[in-house]
């Protein structure tokens, strides 16, 4: 289980990185790409650490400083809602169903906050960046890369969790 998560989380890792690459997009500014290269590397480091033989608060901690290093850049405008997911598919190993339940509902409410906060700012950039964004509608190729990427994303996402949930039931 341990090998197969750290996996997982070096994979979502790689995607986020290759997904938040596009030509005129407001991650691509300096601060969102800064706080990206710093979400990025805490996650990395956090899935050098599971810590399934560690007590309980050790756990706890775990997942949420992992939800954290997702939901705070979210709020600039960084999303990353694959790791998020991740991170509560790790707490159903982590945590009894309780608790699962409450930091799922308590991420989903900090989730929407930040969202709230992010939405103006992005929108700003894009009011101002209107002109090259419709110069990239005539690029096909760059669309179709960007589209073969997230298809690829999605398909590791689906596969990755079907066969975890194929392993916990078998």
């Amino acid at each position: 289980c341990h090998t197969l998560c750290r996996m997982v989380d070096f994979n979502c890792i790689f995607i986020l990185f290759l997904l938040s690459r596009n030509r005129t997009n407001y991650q691509n500014l300096p601060i969102p790409t800064y706080v990206t290269f710093a979400q990025l590397t805490v996650l990395t480091g956090l899935s050098f650490i599971y810590p399934i033989n560690r007590s309980t608060f050790q756990k706890r901690a775990y997942i949420i400083l992992e939800i954290f290093a997702v939901i705070i850049p979210k709020a600039i405008g960084v999303d990353s809602q694959l790791i998020l997911f991740l991170a509560l598919a790790k707490s159903c190993f982590l945590l009894i169903r309780q608790e699962v339940i409450l930091i799922t509902f308590f991420s989903g409410i900090g989730w929407a906050i930040a969202t709230t906060f992010s939405v103006p700012i992005i929108l700003d950039f894009n009011r101002a960046n209107l002109t090259p964004l419709i110069a990239e509608l005539n690029d096909t190729s760059f669309i179709t890369s960007g589209v073969v990427i997230a298809e690829i994303g999605n398909y590791l996402t689906a596969s990755v969790f079907v066969l975890l949930f194929g392993f916990v039931v078998v």
